[in-house]
């Protein structure tokens, strides 16, 4: 067998196969913990072989690890914002229950504001994205809000299970280059203490 059909075969020894991933973290697969280190290696060909794929799988799993920080972020930055709007639709009803106007004050734009009374607000419009706004009234504006809330909170469980996961796999890779170069340098210095015997 040549040495470039069994580095192929054991290229797909690093991750798990494509049936054994774990669905419940989006799809990341697995890494596998390379065990057998001189059977699955035995000439320093092989071995750069193997490393350029671990190089490859890690550059993989760092950029998820990216992906995944930022929307973390992002929802992280939403809830505080949530719980604000629904302070403030509570606030409303409990103004509406006790009667008389409210004072505010407007931005119109940067650094330029205008004061107004409110006599009685029944409804708000929320942002629901991509430039779109929308009338509710309080009530069911409450009820879409704690339904956001609920659901960023619920996104931010699964975010950070999946970052967990994740830095698992990284440090398995970590750990199986490690393994797999310090491999390849006693297979090089056997081969130069080979060729070195034999001149």
């Amino acid at each position: 067998m040549s040495t470039k059909k069994t580095v192929n075969q054991n290229i797909f020894q690093v991750i798990e196969t494509q049936e054994k991933q774990n669905e419940e973290h989006r799809g990341i697969p697995k890494a596998k913990f390379l065990e057998k280190i001189k059977t699955l290696i035995k000439t320093p060909q092989e071995a750069s072989v193997m490393l350029k794929n671990l190089e490859t799988i890690y550059s993989k799993y760092k950029f998820m690890e990216n992906n995944l920080l930022r929307q973390q972020i992002r929802v992280k930055q939403k809830i505080p914002k949530l719980e604000e709007n629904i302070e403030m639709i509570n606030f409303l009803k409990l103004k509406n229950e006790k009667g008389g106007s409210l004072d505010t004050r407007f931005k119109i734009s940067n650094n330029l504001f205008v004061n107004a009374e409110i006599e009685k607000c029944q409804n708000v419009c929320l942002w629901l994205g991509a430039n779109v706004m929308m009338e509710y009234p309080l009530d069911e504006a409450e009820q879409v809000i704690l339904k956001n809330l609920s659901s960023a909170k619920k996104t931010l469980e699964i975010l950070k299970k999946d970052l967990g996961f994740l830095k698992d796999q990284i440090t398995t890779t970590e750990v199986n280059r490690s393994r797999v170069y310090n491999r390849h340098v006693i297979l090089r210095r056997n081969l130069q203490n080979t060729t070195t015997k034999k001149k």
